[in-house]
């Protein structure tokens, strides 16, 4: 599964990665991953068929902050 999402209106140019969080459907984090830099796609190869998954979304900016962590999004 590729997962892509927009930056955030605010701030989006101090973001130099981003986090992606990937559930179970009970909450259990399954998969992490971090991007290289600023890109805004992350491929999460290796997910189940009809299963369902949350993903989740939070950029980091060079001084460490993170921005919220965006709403799951879920997906079969």
């Amino acid at each position: 599964v590729r997962v892509v999402w927009e930056p955030p209106s605010r701030g989006a140019t101090e973001i130099v990665k981003y986090a992606i969080r990937c559930d179970d459907a009970g909450g259990a984090v399954m998969l992490s991953k971090m991007t290289e830099g600023p890109e805004t796609s992350v491929l999460f190869p290796g997910l189940k068929p009809n299963t369902s998954y949350n993903i989740s979304v939070r950029g980091r900016t060079k001084s460490g902050m993170r921005t919220p962590l965006s709403e799951a999004m879920s997906v079969n």
